[in-house]
């Protein structure tokens, strides 16, 4: 059985990097890295700021989005909770360990639905739900 180590505390030189989390509609079975592209991908083609959203095109297949600032209590004054963006690091195989260290931080989730704003139901609705049940549960304020 394989051990997993997190190293939460990033690298000087990666510490200020932030990248936008965008969930997308689509189910993927695919474990491979890619080359950077932007062939099918035309990111923020329209933002509307009153309804925090923007629409954005994926193989020609309209996408709207919802953006979720601070997703998970990103903002570290107020939560313990972070979206992090990690890398694999080298695999120790006498200890049968694998560690991976933060290269960054996604303050910002977008969460994408076909032709539509995904619904209440949808998954990251949930998970926020999820994360305003653990402030609940587990803040000290009375």
């Amino acid at each position: 059985m394989s051990n997993t180590a997190y190293n939460t505390k990033p690298k000087e030189s990666s510490s200020s990097t932030e990248y936008t989390c965008n969930v997308l509609p689509v189910n993927i079975d695919f474990t491979g890295t890619l080359s950077t592209t932007t062939k099918f991908w035309n990111a923020q083609l329209a933002k509307d700021e009153e309804k925090n959203q923007s629409v954005n095109y994926l193989r020609g297949r309209r996408l709207v989005g919802t953006h979720h600032e601070n997703f998970g209590g990103n903002d570290p004054d107020t939560s313990t909770h972070s979206l992090k963006v990690f890398k694999k690091g080298e695999t120790d195989f006498q200890k049968d360990t694998n560690t991976f260290e933060v290269v960054g931080e996604c303050p910002t989730l977008v969460n994408y639905g076909h032709e539509n704003v995904p619904g209440s139901d949808d998954c990251v609705e949930r998970l926020n739900e999820w994360f305003e049940l653990s402030r609940c549960i587990h803040d000290d304020d009375d």
